[in-house]
């Protein structure tokens, strides 16, 4: 089963997902000491070696606290130790970035004694963009604030703060499956926990996939434009050798934008309405990450598509995200270091296995 595949991220809504996800993480911490361990493990094994921040013992969401500016701010979620003192502060992130004075802000309500932590809790993909938001914004609001990097990585980056004479806290940015990684891990022994952090991963990794990522400079570059080029070509290429071969009719049928995002058209099959084109929205899954050409063969009947599937010799991707109950979703390999015309001839023969495996499964025309 794919990692998004699980009740919670079926359930809650995209703009609900970041309070959700904060308090399910702080549940977890609540009600299993293992994990509550795990994120005392990470965040004592991020810090300088020879530093010890108190462990905590107790976490709760939705901290009131009095900001700079007179108004009332609320910190994610607190960590506290055994005498009841912040010693981590945790802010998450989904899609949204950080604001004008959220950093310096945060950190600010960090105790003066004893090492602390301010980590914000954001999907993977945004570690680079948000960490250097997060610098950014500490440096300008906190006066006389110097950074020593303490460890970066794909996954998690820490830098201890210097201001003044105190260097006992911390600027750390962590993603949300480095720390499920590490809750998994320590729970693996009890089904119960493992069925509760399972959940959250799947709201996660359903963000992770759904958020949009940031643009960086030079992104866009001529290499960018002649790959999105050459993806059209592959689909004009296939349509066009299909409708050559006498594979597929396009009469009477249309071009179509669906799924969601995307483009493609619909096609018949030995009498069987198929689409078949590019579909952006499960190429951003790590799941199906190998292709964007999907054909979808709506127009087949349920108890012909498994069959069509072995015949075919076909996975059965399994993925909420397809919303395919019946199995009709195929996706279409790509053949790596040839030209366009060995991508489209390797696509188009695919198809043609697929083409015949409908009409030898279609049911046989009634009786007169």
């Amino acid at each position: 089963m794919a990692a998004t595949d699980t009740l919670l991220a079926y359930m809650i809504p995209s703009n609900q997902a970041e309070v959700s996800a904060t308090k399910a993480l702080a549940y977890i911490l609540t009600k299993y000491e293992a994990a509550l361990e795990a994120f005392n493990g990470l965040v004592s094994n991020t810090i300088d070696i020879g530093q010890r921040v108190e462990p905590v013992k107790r976490v709760d969401v939705e901290v009131s606290y009095a900001a700079a500016n007179k108004e009332v701010g609320r910190l994610d979620l607190v960590g506290y130790d055994e005498l009841g003192e912040k010693r981590v502060i945790v802010e998450a992130k989904f899609g949204a970035s950080i604001s004008k004075g959220q950093g310096s802000g945060y950190f600010g309500q960090l105790p003066a004694e004893g090492v602390s932590v301010l980590m914000f809790l954001v999907p993977n993909y945004r570690i680079d963009y948000l960490w250097d938001e997060a610098t950014r914004d500490l440096r300008a609001g906190t006066e006389g604030a110097t950074l020593n990097e303490v460890k970066t990585g794909d996954r998690i980056k820490c830098s201890r703060v210097n201001v003044g004479d105190s260097t006992n806290r911390y600027l750390m940015i962590v993603s949300w499956r480095e720390l499920l990684k590490e809750i998994d891990q320590k729970t693996r022994h009890n089904a119960g926990f493992q069925s509760d952090v399972h959940q959250l991963i799947g709201v996660t990794e359903r963000m992770d996939i759904e958020a949009t990522l940031p643009l960086v400079r030079g992104e866009l570059g001529p290499d960018f434009g002649r790959r999105m080029r050459d993806l059209r070509l592959i689909y004009d290429g296939v349509v066009a050798q299909l409708r050559g071969k006498g594979w597929a009719s396009t009469e009477d049928l249309s071009t179509s934008g669906q799924p969601e995002t995307g483009y493609g058209r619909f096609l018949r099959f030995n009498g069987k309405d198929v689409w078949f084109g590019v579909y952006y929205d499960l190429w951003i899954d790590e799941a199906f990450a190998d292709t964007p050409f999907w054909l979808n063969l709506y127009g087949c009947e349920a108890a012909q598509l498994g069959k069509i599937r072995e015949q075919a010799a076909l996975p059965q991707p399994n993925n909420t995200r397809l919303r395919d109950p019946r199995g009709q979703y195929f996706p279409l390999s790509l053949r790596p270091d040839v030209g366009i015309e060995g991508v489209v001839e390797h696509m188009v023969g695919q198809i043609e296995k697929i083409a015949d495996a409908i009409k030898d499964t279609n049911p046989p025309a009634p009786n007169p």
